[in-house]
């Protein structure tokens, strides 16, 4: 059985497989667990997807679902995270279409959080609440007027 091309021009992005170590140990002599880079290899990546949803935890999440081809690679599995450029991406699956150890097609997603600022009231001109701008308290006088008149 002939395989379908995997078209070479199309692994135009290159991709870093990482794996999580503890390997290491850190300056105070601790276990520190750190993402190391696995494999780096050429890639068809590109987006699938998108979600944004707003969080009670006053956070903006947005959610970025990508799909990356590359050549099949028997250790690739979820439990690796793909870097690309600056940014990370978690594994959601990793499959090998139907099992010819050809090319695997992994989906992976980007999340974004970011904190929502805090609701400003839209400054309207009024000193206190309920006062229209402009409008001023008829007990209150101007201090510049005082000093004209006397």
């Amino acid at each position: 059985m002939m395989l379908p091309p995997l078209y070479v021009g199309e692994l135009n992005k290159k991709i870093t497989f990482m794996q999580y170590s503890d390997a290491t140990v850190d300056d105070l002599g601790q276990d520190s667990k750190q993402w190391t880079p696995v494999k780096t290899v050429w890639a068809q990546f590109r987006p699938i997807r998108g979600l944004e949803t707003d969080e009670a935890a006053r956070k903006f999440r947005e959610e970025r679902i990508y799909k990356a081809v590359i050549r099949y690679n028997p250790i690739i599995n979820a439990s690796f995270r793909i870097k690309y450029g600056d940014r990370l991406f978690e594994i959601i699956s990793v499959l090998d279409p139907k099992e010819q150890h050809y090319k695997l097609e992994i989906e992976c997603k980007e999340i974004i959080d970011r904190d929502i600022p805090e609701d400003d009231p839209e400054p309207t001109g009024a000193d206190e609440p309920g006062e229209e701008p402009g409008e001023e308290d008829p007990g209150e006088k101007d201090p510049e007027e005082e000093l004209t008149n006397g």
